[in-house]
């Protein structure tokens, strides 16, 4: 929420009016103003172990490239991580941790303090503004 000039989008496992746990309402209510929450479920569907996994898929696909920084041998960033690869995007991974460690050794790429990793990223990373010429067309003529 704080990056300069940037936006939030977040994926809740859940619908946009049961927001989970609770205690991240007044989260999700400042991602809304300054940036966007999605999702595909009805806004009362509570968060459920499949919702949490489904979403993983917008997730990735939202993204350029997937850095998982710490993941244990059954940590969802792996389900997201598996559905990076089947959309073609950059995955990356900090060593040191039993999911991360085995996301590395299945080929995905070091991401580490000696930079490696960092001339891919890169490649995935915007650098020109995207302009304020952005015409919003009428849904209905």
């Amino acid at each position: 929420l704080q990056a300069r000039n940037g936006r939030t989008l977040a994926v809740p496992g859940s619908g946009l009016r049961a927001v989970h746990p609770r205690v991240n309402v007044p989260l999700a209510e400042a991602i809304a103003r300054r940036g966007a929450l999605l999702s595909e479920l009805h806004p009362d569907t509570p968060a459920r172990g499949p919702s949490l996994m489904a979403r993983d898929r917008i997730v990735s696909g939202l993204s350029q490239a997937v850095i998982v920084v710490e993941a244990g041998e059954r940590s969802g960033s792996l389900d997201t991580a598996a559905k990076a690869r089947r959309q073609g995007r950059l995955l990356l991974a900090v060593p040191g941790s039993p999911g991360t460690d085995a996301l590395l050794a299945e080929g995905a790429e070091l991401l580490d303090s000696r930079a490696a990793g960092l001339d891919s990223l890169s490649q995935c990373i915007r650098t020109d503004s995207p302009g304020t010429g952005a015409t919003q067309l009428s849904l209905w003529d």
